[in-house]
């Protein structure tokens, strides 16, 4: 006995499996230095005991499409917001292409309301980039 499928009903299922495909293959590379078809700026907060006590440490991950000036743009915006770049990891992929920096910004009050503040500020100059 044969089961028979109809056309949209095999599509459907074989679209549904690509998703979940899909979506497994960005959570197994979420920790790794792998670019994603997904652009994306992320900018999230870092400790290291290599980091001076002064200043706010944040780790910032750019993923997207390369293009020639992206380095240049992306040190433009780390200058005019005054973060020093104390780590930087490439990788790329095809025409993909992540960059994971370690910045640090001189920290002059103290507060979780200042840290999310200058998080922003860092997103959005780099979302710029993009």
């Amino acid at each position: 006995m044969t089961l028979q499928i109809d056309k949209a009903t095999l599509l459907a299922k074989v679209i549904a499996q690509v998703r979940v495909l899909k979506k497994q293959a960005y959570e197994a590379s979420k920790g790794l230095l792998v670019p994603t078809d997904v652009d994306e700026v992320v900018v999230e907060p870092y400790s290291d005991e290599d980091i001076a006590d002064g200043s706010f440490p944040f780790k910032v991950s750019v993923c997207c499409r390369y293009k020639l000036e992206l380095i240049l743009d992306m040190r433009q915006a780390t200058n005019d917001l005054e973060l020093t770049i104390a780590k930087a990891e490439i990788s790329t992929l095809e025409a993909r292409v992540k960059n994971v920096l370690i910045v640090t910004g001189h920290k002059d009050d103290n507060g979780d309301d200042k840290i999310d503040k200058f998080a922003k500020c860092i997103h959005k100059a780099l979302c710029s980039v993009l």
